[in-house]
């Protein structure tokens, strides 16, 4: 930051006063001569000061610009893509210029993003993959294939040049499961209703629950889902017997400890894929 001109010129006079070599013209006369030299030379110093901050700001600025963006940027990009708006001229913001708040929120058709670095076989860098997903029913849901299209040629344009970005939005990866629940006869029925009546499916709700409350793009870990079953009134032991995901035309595999949806998140497609068997304990 830029000295003041009376900061340089106390500091000089101060420094003037201490050179036995002057003493001679060192006058305490307002109108010294030497008084006036050292304010235009104080002057010169501001200037240059001055100067130096512009210079360093820009070069700032300039590295800002060129800095290469980290995959975070990436995500929120694509959170702030807006389907069917223009980009402010050489921007990477769009132009919201005329349209309503609920115009533009509904033009944010991204709403869960996820990037991560995609290497080779030999662990060199391919490029950048960006998972996306929206919102339908409140449910997380793939983007449409025409949005994911509009949205590439949106990244491909504000991301860095030289940088490949492969941007998909899938369905939920599918999961398969059997389960054995020992319950508590005192709470829970052999059909798995609460003997209450208060709910006729607490361990499926309980599942449910827990698949959507994931983090998008998080790790299903299979510890944490017996924990969330662990916590329904009445459970005593969750057992997983057999668990399985896939997704696209791939066959199911098992999971033994944790599974990353491709798509970013995990669902059971079909009712029959997630069996329950209530065994009484105690």
């Amino acid at each position: 930051m830029a000295r003041t001109i009376a900061e340089i010129h106390e500091s000089m006079m101060a420094d003037f006063k201490t050179k036995p070599e002057l003493a001679a013209i060192n006058t305490p006369s307002a109108a010294a001569i030497w008084r006036h030299f050292l304010y235009l030379v104080a002057v010169a110093i501001h200037v240059m000061d001055g100067l130096f901050d512009e210079h360093t700001t820009d070069n700032l600025t300039t590295l800002a610009a060129m800095k290469p963006h980290r995959v975070e940027w990436y995500e929120q990009k694509a959170l702030s893509f807006q389907h069917g708006f223009p980009l402010v001229p050489n921007q990477d913001y769009f132009d919201n210029t005329g349209y309503t708040e609920e115009e533009i929120e509904a033009s944010k058709v991204v709403k869960f993003s996820r990037a991560n670095r995609v290497f080779d076989e030999d662990n060199n860098l391919k490029g950048i993959r960006i998972k996306l997903a929206t919102l339908d029913g409140g449910e997380l849901a793939k983007v449409p294939d025409a949005q994911v299209e509009a949205f590439k040629i949106f990244i491909g344009r504000v991301g860095d040049a030289g940088v490949n970005v492969f941007a998909s939005s899938g369905d939920p990866d599918s999961l398969k499961a059997t389960i054995q629940i020992y319950y508590d006869p005192l709470v829970l029925a052999a059909d798995g209703k609460r003997i209450d009546g208060t709910n006729d499916r607490p361990v499926q709700d309980a599942i449910d629950a827990f698949l959507k409350t994931e983090d998008f793009d998080r790790e299903f870990i299979t510890a944490s889902f017996v924990d969330a079953m662990q916590e329904v009134p009445g459970v005593v032991i969750p057992h997983i017997v057999s668990i399985q995901a896939t997704y696209g035309a791939l066959p199911y595999t098992d999971i033994p400890v944790k599974y990353q949806p491709d798509s970013g998140y995990l669902r059971f497609i079909n009712p029959a894929d997630l069996t329950l068997n209530f065994i009484p304990h105690g």
